[in-house]
């Protein structure tokens, strides 16, 4: 799953690989579904769905092939000031469709005009009304949307302690045209704020304030893209956990570790002094080719690859290990902070000798032994042809 939200929020919302939508602290999951001309296809049991981070921040993309092309869905979260999901359903095909906006586990479901309420608090804000509508238990509105049989007319509140209703409310989607609605993360509006959806911020620019979020810390290019893309997704993984009550420890560490000292001020803040003391990595195996998959760690090992600092002296190892598949491709690292202070450095290759390019602080020594292990030096700038390294 990926997380999406706001910068400083507490509220987040997590998106799974189909596109749907859980609110971890409301308890009721959102999902979408898709009516074509030749039928209707839900995301969860259709095998063409894929997904994508624009910019690889917390703003997902999901598509869904339909006739000629795909039905999009993007999610993210903005603070307008109240705290959103928004919902863009694109229909990027030549011919029309509808989109079912699916609510699950919910207790109590009514919608007025273009407001749905959910456990009686508002919940989605949409364009205009929906056309038709379902609500009952699961298994009878999959039958009912699916079936082409969806009710028109003044939707009926429902209610189920069990938490047990599931609602849809379809929407004509024209050709080449997208719809968007409006989440509420927080769910404690019992009444309706009043929103203009039209100017919300959209995918791209949300996604530009992602990017300068992340350029505040350690800033690092990679010549592999792969390990990039799932460095960026951590970052903003770990810059979204910070302002919880709980925030996971590796992650903390990750937002220390790359720069980003005011978030990790408050993150640390907000765990239990057990906590801070039971989290011990050991970080001496971190290898390029094995990654750890969750945001922490991966946070962790990267910078220990990069960057490892002695903490008993001032000795720091840059590149610990060069992939193979590396050679010949260049690496910058900019701002790493360190116990020394901050240390920056750069590979340009010269065919197959690279030269080392550095600035660190005063009276630390600096060794690159994925490159160069007989290469040392304490001058606090410079650069340096390292030998060929043919393995």
């Amino acid at each position: 799953m990926i997380r999406i939200g706001s910068l400083g929020s507490r509220s987040t919302a997590l998106v799974d690989e189909r596109g749907a939508l859980f609110c971890e602290a409301l308890g009721w999951s959102l999902d979408w579904w898709i009516g074509a001309d030749d039928r209707w296809r839900v995301p969860a049991r259709e095998n063409s769905v894929r997904q994508s981070r624009l910019a690889d921040g917390p703003v997902v993309r999901t598509a869904v092939r339909v006739p000629s092309g795909d039905a999009v869905q993007t999610a993210y979260a903005v603070r307008a000031p109240h705290e959103l999901v928004i919902w863009e359903i694109e229909n990027d095909s030549p011919a029309a469709f509808v989109v079912a906006l699916v609510i699950k586990g919910a207790r109590a479901v009514n919608a007025a005009e273009n407001i749905i309420f959910i456990d009686r608090r508002w919940g989605i804000t949409t364009t205009r009304p929906a056309s038709r509508w379902s609500v009952g238990r699961a298994e009878e509105v999959d039958v009912e949307v699916c079936g082409g049989t969806a009710r028109t007319g003044s939707f009926p509140p429902t209610a189920d302690r069990a938490g047990r209703i599931t609602g849809a409310f379809l929407f004509p989607v024209a050709h080449r045209t997208r719809l968007r609605f409006a989440i509420s993360l927080s769910g404690s509006e019992r009444s309706a704020p009043d929103i203009d959806l039209a100017t919300l911020p959209d995918a791209d620019a949300v996604a530009r304030g992602w990017d300068a979020h992340l350029a505040r810390g350690l800033r690092v290019e990679l010549p592999d893209a792969q390990v990039m893309s799932a460095l960026r997704s951590a970052q903003a993984e770990a810059l979204l956990t910070a302002s919880r009550n709980r925030p996971a420890p590796d992650l903390v560490a990750g937002l220390e570790d790359w720069g980003f000292d005011a978030e990790a001020a408050t993150a640390w803040a907000r765990l239990t002094t057990r906590a801070r003391r039971r989290y011990r990595p050991d970080l001496s195996g971190a290898t390029w080719e094995s990654l750890s998959t969750n945001p922490g760690d991966l946070l962790r090992q990267i910078r220990h690859l990069l960057v490892a600092e002695n903490p008993d002296e001032p000795k720091i190892e840059v590149l610990r290990h060069y992939p193979s598949s590396w050679r010949g491709q260049g690496v910058e690292v900019h701002d790493a902070p360190t116990l020394w202070g901050s240390v920056s450095f750069a590979v340009r290759w010269h065919g197959d000798r690279p030269a080392l390019f550095w600035d660190i602080p005063v009276g630390v020594e600096l060794s690159v032994p994925g490159l160069d292990a007989d290469f040392v030096t304490r001058e606090p700038k410079g650069e340096m042809l390292l030998a060929a390294n043919r393995t």
